[in-house]
This record gives structure tokens, C-alpha cells and sequence, in this order.
């Protein structure tokens, strides 16, 4: 038995040896190393339904401190649901406030930012527009009426844009919708839904010099200003004024504010503000005639935040010709009552962004008081 156990095995060692002489099949195509320990990815760590990406760059924010980062206009409009402020902030760049909300059964983006760029695009709608038109806004003020409309159409998607730009602020404005099907939409309704309309304020209810401090957008760029209050009743009006940009001049009959940097008795750049004891047309007449002389002129009106409507005339451009003056004037002109509030902004042409701004954000903080 032994001797049969014995060629048995004997029989199966030469079976091997012949399986390790055979020929070699050819070579595939190497593998890749397998990952050490060290390389392995951990599934704890990196679990498979994660999503890594970049960070949400938008942030919710509260409609107050959406204010306070860009002191727009926008709103929500009255019925909107699902009303939601976020902020993006980028360095080096004003604040992209972002408002959110639903209204009828559709979704609504709108933005506002200081970007003082007139053409600024802020909507973050990247299509190509089938169609565009210009638009004037009701319930905005004159400075921030006009923008345009722009609409897409797809086989599967509508686009619908509005933007507009306030030009005493500085600040852009969108506000965008998609859908299936937006024919006979009118989405410039819902924009002037976005703001509420500029009516005269009360009195301020603030002292006779008074000092405080308020926030201003200048080059969008935000800027603390030292403001102090005044009130002139025998010309019918009060109002803040920077006192550290301006030295106020005060007569029996009008107010002025002269740049702190331009000598006193011959200034370049200042703000008078007088009353008239004629009705608003009749002054702005006059001040047509003085003016048209040497200037060619441009009229519309502005609704100021606590004055309310007046007329305004530009005069920027020489008579006869398209160069523009060397020395400029704004003039507002209030309706106060059987008389008018006649505000002249001097100043010269390569100081228009900052003292023209200076001047509008003064005008805009005056109320009409009774004499």
C-alpha cells in the first residue's frame, strides 16, 4: 500500500513540473498600481453621495441689513410670498444684494448694487434677447425711471429682464422671471411694484443744529458723513447739510453751502437755496431765460424723497455747441405753498460725480415746513 501512496504522489510532482515549463501566454496590459493605505480614500471621510463643489458665495441676510449694505429702493411687493434678502460680497466691490420672492403662482429675482455704472449688468441672466425695449418706470423717482426691458424665447423656456439705474445713487437695479410661457406678460408691472412711491415727509421732528450721522454712496463706495439739521422758517423749508464738506452761509433770505475746499467769497462749488414768493412755473420761466443765454438746457422733473416733485433744469452743455461748460448748474425747482423753493447747485464740470451727488443727497433730506 505504502509503495502505491508513494507513486502516487511521485506521479503528481511530475504533472506540476510540466505545467511550470509551458509556454507563456502573452503579456496584457500592465495595471495600475493599487492604491497604497496611505492614497486610499476613506469612506467615513468622503462618503459617495457628497457633493464637493465651491462654497454658496451668497449668504441670507435680514431686509435691514440688506439696507444697510446698499441703501437702495427695492422692496417686496404687496401679496409676495417666500420673501427672502442674501448678499453677495465680493472684495474690492460694493455689495450685490439679491431679493427673492414668489407672486401669482411665479419666482422673481431682483438685485440692486452701488456699482455707479449706468450700463452695469447685475442680473446674472446670460441669454441671447429676442427682444429689448426701453421702459419708464412709474412709482420711482425721476432719476431712476428709465431702463429697459429684454425678453427670451425658447422652445422649452421664457426669459423676462427689466434693468434700470438711478442716477443720483448710483445704484443698478434687475429684476428677472422665467417660465414656460410668458406671452402677455408684463413684467415692468411688477418692477414698479418694487418701490414705493416718493411722497412728501413730515417734519423731521430734529432740533435747530442738531448732529447725527448717515451713510451716503458716493463712486459706489459707502461714506459716513457728519450731517447737522436745520430749520429756516421764514424761507419755508428744513434740512440736513454735511458740515464737514460744506460752510454754511446764512441771510435774511437764503441759504447757502460752499465747499470747504473753495474760497468763501468766490466759490466754485455751492448750493443756494432760496423761496419765491411766485408759483413754480413762473420761476422756472425765469430761470430759463437766465440761463438759456449761455446754455443749451434740459428740463424734466424729480421727485425728491422729502420735498416731493419739482421741476429741474440742467445746464451743462455751451449754447451753439456740444462741449461741455466749464462751470455747471443744477437748479430744483419746489412747489411750497403760494410760492416755490428755487435750489441752484454750482459746480465745476470735473467735480460733477462727487459735488453733483454731494449736492442731490442734501436736496433729497429737505421738507417743506410752514412759514
Amino acid at each position: 500500500m505504502k509503495r502505491i501512496i508513494a507513486l502516487i504522489v511521485l506521479i503528481a510532482m511530475l504533472a506540476l513540473t510540466a505545467c511550470g515549463q509551458a509556454k507563456p501566454a502573452a503579456p496584457s496590459e500592465p495595471e495600475a498600481p493599487a492604491a497604497s493605505a496611505e492614497e486610499a480614500p476613506k469612506s467615513e471621510e468622503t462618503p459617495q453621495d457628497e457633493v464637493v463643489g465651491m462654497p454658496n458665495p451668497w449668504r441670507e441676510v435680514t431686509e435691514d441689513e440688506a439696507r444697510t449694505l446698499c441703501p437702495g429702493a427695492l422692496r417686496a411687493p404687496d401679496g409676495a410670498e417666500n420673501v427672502c434678502w442674501s448678499v453677495m460680497e465680493t472684495e474690492g466691490a460694493p455689495a450685490l444684494v439679491q431679493l427673492s420672492f414668489d407672486l401669482d403662482g411665479m419666482s422673481y429675482t431682483a438685485r440692486e448694487q452701488a456699482t455707479n455704472d449706468k450700463d452695469a449688468d447685475i442680473s446674472g441672466m446670460f441669454y441671447t434677447w429676442t427682444a429689448q425695449t426701453g421702459m419708464t418706470l412709474q412709482n420711482w423717482t425721476e432719476s431712476a425711471k428709465s431702463g429697459a426691458c429684454f425678453r427670451y424665447v425658447g422652445e422649452d423656456e421664457w426669459a423676462d429682464l427689466c434693468t434700470w439705474y438711478d442716477a443720483a445713487s448710483g445704484i443698478s437695479y434687475s429684476l428677472s422671471v422665467t417660465a414656460k410661457d410668458l406671452d402677455g406678460f408684463d413684467l415692468q408691472a411688477i418692477a414698479e411694484a418694487l418701490c414705493v412711491p416718493a411722497t412728501p415727509a413730515a417734519e423731521s421732528g430734529r432740533e435747530d443744529g442738531e448732529r447725527f450721522e448717515a451713510v451716503i454712496i458716493l463712486e459706489g463706495m459707502e461714506e459716513t458723513v457728519q450731517y447737522e439739521h436745520l430749520r429756516r422758517e421764514t424761507l419755508g423749508f428744513e434740512m440736513d447739510y454735511d458740515y464737514e464738506s460744506f460752510v454754511r452761509q446764512s441771510d435774511a433770505d437764503r441759504e447757502r453751502f460752499v465747499s470747504v475746499w473753495d474760497d468763501p467769497q468766490n466759490p466754485e462749488n455751492y448750493l443756494d437755496l432760496s423761496f419765491v414768493a411766485e408759483d413754480a412755473d413762473a420761476a422756472a420761466e425765469a430761470v430759463r431765460a437766465e440761463l438759456s443765454a449761455e446754455y443749451e438746457l434740459l428740463e424734466s422733473t424729480r421727485e425728491l424723497a422729502g420735498a416731493g416733485e419739482s421741476i429741474y433744469i440742467e445746464a451743462s452743455v455751451i449754447k451753439g455747441t456740444n462741449n461741455m461748460a466749464d462751470q455747471l448748474q443744477a437748479v430744483y425747482i419746489i412747489p411750497a405753498g403760494e410760492g416755490c423753493i428755487v435750489a441752484r447747485a454750482h459746480y465745476a464740470a470735473e467735480a460733477a460725480e462727487g459735488f453733483g451727488r454731494r449736492f442731490n443727497y442734501l436736496l433729497n433730506t429737505l421738507t417743506l415746513i410752514e412759514r
